[in-house]
């Protein structure tokens, strides 16, 4: 493992940069980016900077104009790779560059979001590297010492870097996800007191239902990355082999070797078609080693791609579970509503014969007289209560029918659709 030496700091903390020595000592210098020779580099070179950096018109041009939107858009990820010919028709240049997504959900409102990139400008002819690792959501230091490729699988394979990049990715999409099953795993405790259940219930997991598509979208996009890594490692290694210009490997127009130019040659076709433009892959151990660490992590990312998709079903058990456990306390609190009212209608039926009575006797119809003779006398006008009360209540009645029967029933039969008639010959 190489050893790591620090030099005078000079540059912003948002950039560092590792420039390894003849000695395999990577030497960490702070200088500005705009500073830093990148066409004629001296030594392969890691630089760890960010997005907030490199967004400002004085760094962009550092870069090709398809690689810019990787710093100035949001993506969810995202691979390309070109190789520059010179004017023999020889490539003397590789560039490719991967970005991945990552969301990390603490709560269900508190989150934040990783957009990594690895952008690799590699020289076939002096082996030597230039690596941009933007927002690497881990120490430069730790990445050094715990993902650095050998040396010999870098000088062969410019994709062991992309490799390197990936592998120390995998934790935070590991981390990631186990923080989404934990939110999913406190709903799935929960559910033994349905009383429990409050009116952000749903909202809350609907939340988190968000977070898990996020994931499963990311997690898609970054696979799928890792496959296109592996079909143009498989490329790269045929393009780059010993005696692969001899070939015949022609690009179709000549461009200059210029850094910042930006009509470049560029290698990569359709992933079906690949097969059919590809010289023999290169059997060096070094391009073996590093395809099997990109099929390896693409099956890394699927596995977490499973077990994501696994929570979006487990989440939707859970609403599916509160939806009825609401139902079943809403269903129980309209019985006891239910039982309520028959109360209240009992106890009317109770006292409304009373009440009709006292009302009754408390009009001018009658009257009670106080002496030796308890006597009483009923006015000769009563018919007249009866003569009004009854037919208003049954115009009541008649109304009270008309709206709720009748009516309805007479629009059902206005909107029945009429059946036509079908004549055959």
């Amino acid at each position: 493992m190489e050893k790591l030496r620090t030099s005078s700091s000079t540059d912003r903390p948002e950039t560092r940069i590792f420039e390894e020595c003849e000695t395999d000592d990577w030497v960490e210098r702070r200088i500005s980016l705009l500073e830093f020779n990148a066409e004629t580099p001296r030594y392969s070179t890691v630089i760890f900077t960010s997005t907030t950096t490199l967004d400002t018109p004085s760094h962009l041009p550092l870069f090709p104009a398809r690689f810019q939107p990787i710093i100035t858009e949001d993506l969810n990820g995202s691979f390309d790779c070109e190789d520059i010919p010179n004017e023999a028709g020889q490539f003397i240049q590789h560039r490719s560059w991967s970005t991945f997504k990552i969301k990390r959900v603490i709560e269900p409102h508190k989150y934040h979001w990783t957009q990594a990139t690895c952008y690799m400008d590699w020289d076939p002819r002096t082996r030597q590297q230039t690596v941009y690792c933007i927002d690497l959501p881990l120490p430069p230091r730790t990445f050094l010492k715990a993902f650095l490729p050998p040396a010999r699988q870098r000088a062969h394979d410019p994709y062991a870097w992309h490799a390197a990049f990936a592998t120390a990715l995998i934790p935070e999409y590991d981390r990631s996800i186990w923080g989404l099953r934990d939110l999913v795993r406190d709903i799935e405790k929960a559910r033994l007191n349905p009383t429990a259940l409050t009116p952000d219930f749903f909202p809350h997991l609907h939340d988190i239902a968000r977070h898990i598509f996020h994931a499963n979208e990311t997690l898609e996009v970054a696979q799928h990355t890792v496959e296109s890594l592996v079909r143009e490692q498989i490329r790269s290694a045929g393009l780059y082999a010993p005696g692969a210009a001899a070939a015949g490997t022609t690009p179709s127009s000549n461009a200059p070797s210029h850094h910042h130019h930006h009509h470049h040659h560029h290698s990569y076709t359709h992933p079906h078609t690949h097969n059919t433009c590809v010289s023999a892959p290169s059997t060096h151990p070094s391009t073996l080693q590093t395809e099997r660490a990109l099929r390896a992590l693409a099956k890394q990312l699927h596995a977490l791609h499973t077990r994501s998709r696994s929570l979006t079903e487990r989440l939707h058990n859970e609403i599916n579970l509160g939806f009825n456990l609401v139902s079943q306390q809403f269903g129980h609190d309209t019985k006891s509503d239910s039982a309520v009212m028959k109360t209240i209608a009992v106890v009317s039926m109770v006292y409304l014969p009373g009440t009709f009575v006292s009302g009754l006797f408390g009009t001018n119809f009658f009257n009670f007289t106080d002496g030796d003779e308890h006597t009483w006398f009923m006015a000769g006008s009563f018919w007249l209560y009866w003569a009004v009360t009854i037919p208003l209540t049954l115009a009541t009645m008649a109304v009270w029918a008309w709206w709720h029967y009748f009516r309805p029933a007479k629009r059902r039969t206005r909107k029945r659709p009429v059946p036509q008639r079908v004549e055959t010959v």
